[in-house]
Order: C-alpha cells, then sequence, then structure tokens
C-alpha cells in the first residue's frame, strides 16, 4: 500500500508542476531553464480556455468546504471534483441542488447513481447554468439597445465508478458540454478520470484530471456578417473564429479525520475532518483549498473553508441535517466585491 501511495503522490507532482512549467512557457530540453524558470509571467494563460464554467464549484457539502472535495467527497454530486468519489456511497442516490451564483447568474445540478453490485456504480450528472436576461449593447449603441440575450451552458455526464480493492477506487466521466451565447454555440465531449486511495486508516488521497478533451469552436447565424451582393453573392459571410483549449485541471486532494470512529482521537458521537486540496488548471495558477467538517452522530453537519491564491472566493460556510434517507444541506461563499452565493442541496437515498 505504501508503493501505491508514494506513485500516487509522485503522479500528482509530477503532473501539476509539469502543468506550471507549460504555462509559464519553460518547457523545453534544458533542464535548468526549466527550473530556475523566474522570467516569465505567470498570468500569460488567463482566459485562454473556453467553458472556464466547467470549473465552477458545485455539490453542497463540497461548496461548504471551499471544494476541497477530491480526496473525501461522496456520491453524485461530487463527481465533478473525483469521479472515484462515485463508488463512496452505499446505495442508490438521487440529488438535486440550487445555487444563487454571481450577479443574478443561477445554475442547477441534477443527479442519479444505481449501485450495480459491491464494486461497480453507474450514474449521470446534469449542471445546467443560465445567466439570466441581458441587455445587448453594440459600438453604436453602449448604454443598451432595448434587445436583450441569455447565455445557457450545460454538462451532462455518464459517470462510471469501481472498487478495484478494498483501499483504491476508481473512476470516469464522460461528458457532452455545451454553451450558447445569443444566437452562436459551441458543444464538445470531454472526460474526466480520477482515483482514491486510503494510504492508512486515517489519510485518504485522491487525484483527478478534468476536462480531457479536443479544442472547441464557436458556430452559429450570430457569427455571420451581412453584407453588399458584390462582396459576396450569398449576401453574408461569416466571421472566422479561433479555436480554444478546454481548461484541463488537475485536482490533488488529502484528508483526514482529527476525531471520530476512524479518527486520530475516537469518538462515536463527533467527527471531525479536515481536507486540503491543490488545484491547476492550464489557463490558471495554482489554487489550493482547505476545509473542513463537523459532525455530530451522523445527523447534523456544520462545514467551513477557504479558498487560497483565487482572485476573491475567500470563506465558505455550510451546514446540513441527514435524517433517514434525505440529506439537506446549505452552503454560502464570499466572494468579496462581486457579492456572496447561496446554494441549497437535497438527496435522497434509496
Amino acid at each position: 500500500m505504501k508503493i501505491v501511495s508514494n506513485i500516487l503522490l509522485a503522479v500528482a507532482s509530477i503532473s501539476i508542476l509539469y502543468s506550471q512549467q507549460e504555462e509559464l512557457g519553460c518547457m523545453n530540453d534544458d533542464i535548468y531553464s526549466t527550473l530556475y524558470c523566474d522570467d516569465v509571467d505567470i498570468y500569460e494563460n488567463v482566459a485562454t480556455s473556453a467553458a472556464n464554467w466547467l470549473n465552477i464549484e458545485t455539490g453542497t457539502a463540497a461548496i461548504g468546504m471551499a471544494g476541497a472535495h477530491t480526496s473525501i467527497g461522496k456520491g453524485i454530486s461530487s463527481t465533478p471534483y473525483n469521479p472515484a468519489n462515485l463508488s463512496s456511497m452505499p446505495n442508490n442516490e438521487l440529488f438535486f441542488s440550487k445555487s444563487y451564483y454571481l450577479v443574478g447568474i443561477s445554475h442547477n445540478v441534477l443527479g442519479y447513481s444505481r449501485r450495480l453490485s459491491k464494486s461497480d456504480v453507474v450514474g449521470f450528472h446534469l449542471f445546467y447554468l443560465s445567466s439570466g436576461d441581458i441587455e445587448e449593447t453594440t459600438y453604436l449603441f453602449p448604454m443598451g439597445t432595448d434587445k436583450f440575450f441569455t447565455v445557457q451552458n450545460y454538462n451532462f455526464s455518464l459517470v462510471y465508478s469501481r472498487q478495484i480493492i478494498k483501499n483504491l477506487q476508481l473512476g470516469t466521466n464522460l461528458k457532452y458540454i455545451r454553451e450558447e451565447i445569443a444566437s452562436t454555440f459551441m458543444h464538445s465531449v470531454a472526460m474526466d478520470l480520477g482515483l482514491k486511495f486510503n494510504m492508512s486508516r486515517i489519510i485518504q488521497l485522491g487525484l483527478s484530471f478534468n476536462h480531457i478533451g479536443p479544442k472547441v469552436q464557436f458556430q452559429g447565424p450570430g457569427l455571420e456578417i451581412f453584407v453588399d451582393d458584390d462582396v459576396d453573392i450569398s449576401g453574408s459571410v461569416g466571421k472566422s473564429v479561433s479555436q480554444f483549449k478546454l481548461p484541463f485541471t488537475i485536482r490533488f486532494g488529502v484528508a483526514t479525520d482529527l476525531f471520530g470512529k476512524k479518527g486520530i482521537l475516537k469518538s462515536r458521537s463527533h467527527q471531525l475532518t479536515v481536507a486540503q486540496d491543490l488545484i491547476k488548471s492550464n489557463d490558471y495558477k495554482l489554487m489550493s483549498s482547505t476545509g473542513i467538517e463537523y459532525s455530530w452522530r451522523k445527523f447534523a453537519f456544520l462545514r467551513s473553508g477557504v479558498h487560497l491564491n483565487h482572485d476573491t472566493a475567500l470563506l465558505s460556510l455550510g451546514a446540513g441535517i441527514h435524517w433517514k434517507r434525505f440529506e439537506i444541506n446549505y452552503a454560502f461563499v464570499n466572494y468579496q466585491i462581486l457579492d456572496a452565493t447561496h446554494q441549497f442541496g437535497l438527496s435522497f437515498a434509496f
């Protein structure tokens, strides 16, 4: 088991380092240039990926812990962080959440999972985001044209997870993504890969590679420009549109129970879990999330977390109640100048 945990730590470290050096433009055959590349702006890749909404935190319990769920997530709601989390849920599950996000944006999640055997679990996860009405502005009418449009984003995932051995879980998401902006759109397919490993009785590790897929390109009638017949006999020409990469993201998480039935300190009624995630996307600097969860008799839950190296997000708070087969959760995140967000989630195990 120590060999597996060491391999997992090495893969995570190498993957994150490679991603950082690639972002810095330091990937070459000179190892010294790679190690001592200090003069390049580390923000040069910001806004170079499409569909960054894929990295919006979802799952109410996870949001309450600042998204630190790569190693400790359970069930269909936490599969965007690590698809291996699905097989941690002992029962079938139905999940729904509603999030009141920033500047009038809302997003919703609907998920379902079914256990096929003691080792295998399948499910689907639907994420839907809507901007609400946005007033159109143009060069001639910068204050608005009295016309409105919306932005809508979809991510539909088919999830499979398997318990390989007692301490090792693997999982994958196969997903269809689509983004609609007024009368233009892009769509593509992508996948996530993840694993979880219990390094010891109290240490859990998680590693996932998210949004693996081809470059995407917008299309649709909104890219057509009307021109005179002498320019083009059809009366219109299409704008030239570049291709953009997806926000490939590596997540590495570690967690432990400070006290609980399997914790460092034994307790039957109380459990306190601490989790730490490192997150590296191909268009942003290395970030991290630290979260804690306290539970009393697996009935009442309190959560908190903090985002580190994030532009706006700071403190996260959450609470939940698990009663019989139902679980209700709430989460709050402070985005400073962008205001606060509120998320509500309901799950049913059967």
